[in-house]
């Protein structure tokens, strides 16, 4: 039995968002405390230009699941999520390798 197409809802269907307290800022992850948890987030650089002079901030998420890890990827804005994803679900090009790319895309 061959692999099924995801499709765009499948994506948006996951965890939509995280909102807290920004413990930890770095270009390339946030840890954001929710009720004493916290989740690292790996992030574009244009998400870490838009948060870094916040205290708390709401990310758009989106959860990858592999076999050997759950990585959360966040977004400041839903459009740079879709941007991300929506190219993704099309070409199968891994999201870290998506979100690294943003890195330029987003920061020009």
């Amino acid at each position: 039995m061959g692999k099924e197409k995801r499709s765009q809802e499948t994506w948006e269907k996951m965890i939509a968002y995280i909102e807290g307290k920004l413990t930890w800022k770095d270009p390339t992850f946030v840890i954001i405390d929710i009720g004493g948890i916290g989740y690292e987030i790996k992030i574009s650089l244009g998400t870490f230009t838009a948060i870094k002079d916040l205290e708390r901030c709401k990310l758009h998420t989106y959860l990858h699941v592999k076999e050997d890890s759950h990585t959360l990827f966040g977004f400041f804005e839903p459009i740079e999520k879709k941007n991300i994803f929506i190219p993704y679900f099309h070409n199968r090009c891994g999201p870290k390798h998506r979100v690294n790319g943003a890195f330029v895309t987003f920061s020009q």
